[in-house]
């Protein structure tokens, strides 16, 4: 009896620790990713995202409305590329899949799923961010 009792004891402790870590892991994950835990978890298994060279997600989450562009760019680095739309520059930051696949027609499945990270800058002044999980 007394041996039965050790061991239900051991296994409810080893499920505490195991619960307990999953959830320091999800606390990481939301913490460091702008779009949250659940899309993390998609980026991990279905995402073919590519990021500037210098791009950090940490970086990224520090931008703040009213950094200059000049800013932007110590922190996070030149972007992939700017596109200017009604008198705004969208910094992008990332991209879908990796060129080869880009450049032979149409993406389809997961290779064209990607986390989007554009910095809007007006003016010389960060204006806003934009950050989502684009399912294609």
């Amino acid at each position: 009896m007394r041996m039965l009792n050790v061991r239900g004891r051991s296994i409810g402790l080893l499920i505490l620790v195991i619960a307990i870590l999953l959830v320091v892991v999800g606390v990481v994950l939301h913490c460091n990713w702008s779009d949250g835990f659940g899309y993390a978890l998609c980026e991990f298994f279905m995402g073919a995202t590519v990021y500037s060279p210098d791009y950090s997600e940490r970086a990224y989450i520090g931008i703040k409305e009213g950094f200059t562009a000049e800013e932007v760019r110590k922190r996070l680095g030149e972007p992939l590329g700017v596109t200017r739309s009604d008198g705004c520059d969208y910094y992008n930051y990332s991209t879908w899949a990796i060129p080869e696949m880009r450049s032979n027609g149409p993406a389809s499945g997961p290779a064209s799923d990607y986390s989007r990270r554009l910095i809007i800058i007006s003016n010389d002044m960060v204006i806003g961010k934009w950050h989502e999980y684009y399912f294609d």
